[in-house]
């Protein structure tokens, strides 16, 4: 799908809530448990108010929390 007038901005959903909005096409999060699976997805808000269908949804996993002394 095409949108006129081009991208406004990107919403980012973990586990199907949303967690904020982006101008670019990066991301970035902090304090999510370790050893846990997440899901991520995103949708492209339009200039003109358009909102597209949820991308393909990606899931990672964070690494393990850092043992003591390491």
């Amino acid at each position: 799908m095409s949108y006129p007038g081009g991208i406004k901005e990107y919403e980012i959903y973990r586990n199907d809530q949303s967690v904020g909005k982006r101008v670019g096409t990066s991301f970035s999060e902090s304090g999510l448990s370790p050893e846990t699976s997440y899901e991520f997805k995103v949708r492209a808000i339009a200039n003109n108010g358009q909102i597209s269908a949820f991308s393909v949804p990606l899931t990672v996993e964070t690494e393990p929390a850092p043992v003591e002394g390491d």
